[in-house]
């Protein structure tokens, strides 16, 4: 059983923003599941990867190729692999989601 609390872990940093990893991938049978802090806009591609965002607090605009959408809490992101995407967060403050991470096939 794997069982764990955000409070419980510690915070890690990737590309300057911080975050922590709530199930890694070789627990989760590559699945990962993390809890980001987003700051800035940070555009990317995951070659491998698909990705769902979970909005839990703070809001901005969600880019997917030449998609956007405003997101708040609550929303729920599908980002196919492949995919250049940037979350940009409003001028209140940061964007905190729930990642899931998972291999393509």
């Amino acid at each position: 059983m794997h069982v764990i609390h955000p409070d419980d872990l510690p915070e890690e940093i990737w590309q300057g923003f911080p975050f922590k990893t709530l199930v890694p991938p070789d627990l989760g049978e590559d699945l990962g599941l993390y809890i980001l802090q987003i700051t800035e806009a940070n555009p990317h591609v995951h070659d491998d990867l698909n990705q769902i965002y979970i909005v839990i607090q703070g809001s901005g605009v969600m880019e997917i190729g030449d998609e956007n959408s405003d997101i708040k809490p609550g929303c729920v992101v599908f980002i196919p692999k492949g995919k250049r995407h940037a979350l940009t967060p409003s001028v209140d403050g940061p964007v905190t989601v729930y990642s899931l991470e998972y291999r393509a096939d």
